[in-house]
C-alpha cells in the first residue's frame, strides 16, 4: 500500500509543478499581491533584488529592524529553551528546541519575527504572490566526529515543497566555517543559470552526488554563508544548497519557510483555537493574515501524511 501511495504522491506533485496548474491555483494570491502589496524600504528592495538574481540574499536583523534590539530578546528566549533541546527527528546532528511539529503562539518572539511585515514583504515580493507560512524550527546543530560522512541535509540537495519557495535562516550565534554554515549555489533557483541541473524529485528531495555537483558547477558559485549572530539569510531552497555539517562549534538557528498556495505540502505547525483567537485580535496586515491561514492546500492531499518518511526536514 505504501508503494502505491508513494507513486500517487509523485504523480500529484508532478501535476502540481506544471505551470498551468500552479498559475490557476495561485491566481488569487497573485491578484491580491498586485492589488495590495506590502511596501518595501531600501534594505528590503536590496534583499529582493539579490533573491531574484541569485536565489539568496544575506542581511542583518538590525538592518531590517533598526533600533528594535530584537536579537537580544531572541537569544534570551533561546538560552532558556536550550535546557530541553534534544534530537526529535532522524537528524541526530540536530537538537530541537521545539516539538517536531511546533505550536504557533502569537506571543512567541520567533513567531512575531516570522510574521513581521518586513519579512513577509520580502517573501511576497520575491514570489510575486501572497505566500503561506508553512514551517518553522529552532535548532542547535551539534558538531560531528572528525571524518563523519555528510548525511541528509548536510549533502547538496534541492527542497521539494514548491517550484519556488522562500526560507529565512537566522543565526543566533556567530557561525564560522566550523559551525555548519549554510551553503548555496548562486543561480540554482528555478529560472536561474543552474536551475536546470539536478531537478527536484518531489515529494522527496533531490540529492545529487557531491562529485557531480563539483563537476557541473564552478566553485566560485558555491556561496558559504558565515556570519555574526543576527545574520538573516533569505533563500529559495528549491535551489541547490546544504548546511549543518559542524566540525567544531555549535550553530543555533531559526528557520521559517514560505510556499505558494499551489504547493500541496502540508503545514508543519499547529494552530490552536487560542492561537486563532489571538491572531484574530491582532491588527495584522492582510498579507500576514493570509500567510497564517493554515487550511489544507487546494486539493485534499491528506493521504500524503501516511508517508511521513517523505516529509523530512530539508533545511
Amino acid at each position: 500500500m505504501d508503494a502505491i501511495i508513494t507513486r500517487f504522491a509523485h504523480l500529484f506533485f508532478k501535476i502540481y509543478s506544471t505551470a498551468i496548474v500552479r498559475d490557476f491555483v495561485n491566481r488569487g494570491a497573485r491578484r491580491l499581491h498586485r492589488i495590495n502589496p506590502l511596501p518595501l524600504n531600501t534594505a528590503q528592495e536590496r534583499v529582493v533584488h539579490y533573491l531574484k538574481q541569485d536565489g539568496i540574499a544575506v542581511t542583518q536583523i538590525d538592518e531590517l529592524f533598526p533600533g528594535k534590539n530584537m536579537l537580544m530578546q531572541l537569544r534570551e528566549y533561546t538560552e532558556k529553551r536550550m535546557v530541553s533541546a534534544e534530537a526529535k527527528t532522524a537528524k541526530q546532528f540536530l537538537r530541537q528546541l521545539w516539538d517536531a511539529v511546533p505550536v504557533f503562539t502569537a506571543s512567541d518572539p520567533f513567531m512575531r519575527l516570522a510574521t513581521e511585515e518586513r519579512v513577509q514583504g520580502i517573501v511576497n515580493s520575491y514570489l510575486s504572490l501572497y505566500a503561506k507560512l508553512y514551517y518553522f524550527t529552532l535548532n542547535a546543530t551539534v558538531p560531528v566526529n572528525d571524518g563523519s560522512a555528510a548525511v541528509q541535509s548536510q549533502r547538496w540537495h534541492r527542497d521539494p515543497e514548491d517550484r519556488n519557495m522562500c526560507k529565512i535562516f537566522l543565526y543566533l550565534n556567530d557561525v564560522d566555517e566550523t559551525a555548519g554554515p549554510f551553503f548555496y549555489v548562486r543561480g540554482s533557483q528555478w529560472g536561474g543559470r543552474f536551475g536546470h541541473l539536478f531537478p527536484q524529485n518531489p515529494p522527496r528531495g533531490s540529492y545529487p552526488p557531491e562529485a557531480e555537483v563539483l563537476r557541473g558547477i564552478p566553485q566560485k558559485e558555491m556561496f558559504m554563508a558565515t556570519g555574526k549572530a543576527g545574520t538573516i539569510i533569505f533563500c529559495d531552497t528549491a535551489g541547490i544548497h546544504k548546511g549543518g555539517y559542524a566540525t567544531k562549534n555549535m550553530r543555533l538557528m531559526f528557520t521559517a519557510g514560505y510556499r505558494s498556495p499551489a504547493s500541496p505540502w502540508p503545514v508543519r505547525y499547529k494552530l490552536t483555537e487560542d492561537a486563532k483567537k489571538e491572531i484574530s485580535a491582532m491588527r495584522l496586515a492582510e498579507p500576514v493574515r493570509y500567510a497564517l491561514d493554515s487550511r489544507p492546500p487546494a486539493l485534499p492531499f491528506y493521504f500524503l501524511k501516511k508517508i511521513k518518511k517523505n516529509f523530512t526536514d530539508y533545511a
